[in-house]
């Protein structure tokens, strides 16, 4: 083992408990001054008997050793490492399979999913740490950079208002992006291979809808926390499918993708999810405007046809029927007066609602927001006051228990204020930059990875104006993986053009 990755390893090793320390003990127990006392004993008995031992890193010494830990942590995957012993064949092929695991069985399984992403980040952990090599250019450091500061100001904001670090554990999915993208960036991740893999995960992901909404009579979640991350999920693979079938030749692989198109979107049709036909919508229209030769997957006529059979598919679909029951009973609260009721079906009115409250919110706390732990209590005072609608019409509980603001962008501006929402704006443009880079209108595998890196950004960026991200955890880890390995193939064919 050379000097230098032993230096990486203590380096690695000690950011942790230095990191532990930042985190450790709840508001009861005076941690620091057993810190002070090297009191071994009993900070171990506090560790074994109290309940909630981790809180935030929310007073000015905690957070300066977390963010100390932090950048030690950090150090560790940054410095080329000088192995010697060659790698493994294995390693790079187990990385592929647990990446075809985890994509495959997000929505139908478990915890699968869990288990190959847990196994998937401590591989490349030590990926990283033992075998990475090659040093970043600006362009990659910029877009890491954008996850670290992403990840650390909710941190940050803890100092201002108490949070809790259920509220911040999302955000820890953000960090799994660095050995990961550390690691793919160098094993040689195929597209061509990553395209079947989505193929695939359209193919189960849509067969399991099917199952769903047929023979169990229920909403259709899968193994999602929610229907909605369930559409989001599967109208991706579906989409990324659609794309991928001009990119092969073989006639039997691209009849394989377009049956994985229809399987996912029938999927998703079956999920009733109405705010993602804007997604198909303008999805289709850039397919029609395009003038990349990449994107061109068959004439225009043709391309048109197929988008008329494709937004006809809908009218017949629980998604129509979703936004019929949205129109009538949403027109006739804002236009003609009508009462509402929380009960009323499809109603979009409660979203209106929580819209307006997370606006009150902003607008009175613009600077740092109201935290991450007081939405709810803020949008029943917003009830309470008279300045937006109750979500229940009911005695107690008239927020309906809400503590996001079903919009990303409303939910981070009014929980961290000004300063959240830009990290946000930057993670989202750095990430458009990183992708338009060197990419043009021509047909080649370079273009299509940069194509599929905005397209991608693009289609998060929309979902957040429905949906808050950092409230769901799997579509948090999805997205964080997803963009992480698109930059590593585009690296990677980046990084062996440069040495032909």
């Amino acid at each position: 083992m050379s000097l230098l990755l032993e230096k990486k390893l203590y380096i690695f090793i000690l950011a942790l408990p230095l990191l532990t320390i930042s985190l450790f003990g709840n508001h009861e127990t005076p941690i620091k001054q057993l810190f002070y006392d090297f009191n071994l004993n009993e900070i171990i008995t506090v560790f074994n008997t109290k309940d909630n031992i981790f809180r935030p890193p929310d007073t000015i010494l905690r957070f300066s050793i977390f963010v100390i830990s932090f950048i030690i942590l950090l150090a560790s995957f940054f410095l080329k490492s000088r192995n010697i012993d060659s790698i493994p064949k294995f390693i790079p092929q187990l990385i592929v399979v647990l990446i075809s695991l985890f994509f495959i069985t997000i929505l139908i399984t478990d915890t699968i999913y869990n288990i190959t992403a847990i196994i998937l980040l401590s591989l490349c952990i030590f990926y990283s740490l033992y075998y990475a090599r090659k040093s970043y250019n600006k362009y990659e450091i910029i877009l890491l950079a954008t996850y670290i500061l992403f990840f650390i100001y909710p941190f940050y904001n803890s100092l201002i208002h108490l949070s809790s670090l259920s509220e911040l554990d999302n955000y820890l999915r953000l960090l799994f992006v660095i050995p990961i993208y550390v690691t793919l960036r160098e094993i040689n991740l195929k597209l061509h291979d990553l395209l079947i893999i989505f193929g695939l995960s359209s193919i189960s992901s849509g067969l399991f809808a099917i199952y769903q909404y047929y023979f169990m009579n229920g909403p259709i979640v899968g193994f999602s926390s929610s229907t909605s991350v369930f559409a989001s999920i599967i109208l991706f693979f579906s989409l990324i499918s659609f794309m991928s079938i001009s990119q092969f030749s073989n006639k039997n692989i691209r009849s394989f993708f377009i049956v994985s198109f229809f399987i996912g979107f029938i999927g998703w049709m079956l999920t009733g999810q109405r705010g993602l036909s804007l997604i198909i919508i303008l999805f289709i229209f850039y397919l029609l405007l395009t003038k990349s030769k990449t994107a061109i997957i068959m004439e225009k006529k043709s391309l048109g046809f197929a988008s008329l059979i494709l937004l006809s598919l809908l009218f017949v679909s629980p998604v129509f029927d979703r936004m019929t029951n949205t129109y009538h009973s949403t027109y006739n609260y804002l236009f003609e007066g009508s009462g509402h009721y929380w009960q009323h079906e499809d109603s979009i009115v409660p979203r209106i609602s929580i819209w307006k409250a997370s606006i009150n919110m902003i607008n009175e706390n613009n600077l740092y927001g109201v935290g991450l732990n007081n939405f709810n209590e803020k949008l029943e005072d917003q009830i309470t006051r008279g300045n937006v609608d109750p979500i229940r019409k009911t005695l107690t509980n008239k927020s309906a228990g809400m503590n996001h603001a079903h919009n990303q962008y409303l939910d981070i501006y009014a929980k961290t204020g000004i300063f959240g929402l830009i990290t946000l704006l930057i993670f989202i443009y750095f990430h458009i930059k990183f992708f338009s880079r060197e990419l043009n209108r021509e047909k080649s595998d370079h273009n299509f990875i940069s194509l599929l890196g905005i397209l991608s950004v693009c289609y998060f960026s929309i979902i957040m104006l429905f949906q808050t991200f950092l409230a769901h955890q799997q579509l948090m880890l999805f997205m964080s993986v997803i963009l992480s390995t698109l930059a590593a193939i585009k690296t990677s064919m980046h990084m062996r053009s440069n040495t032909t």
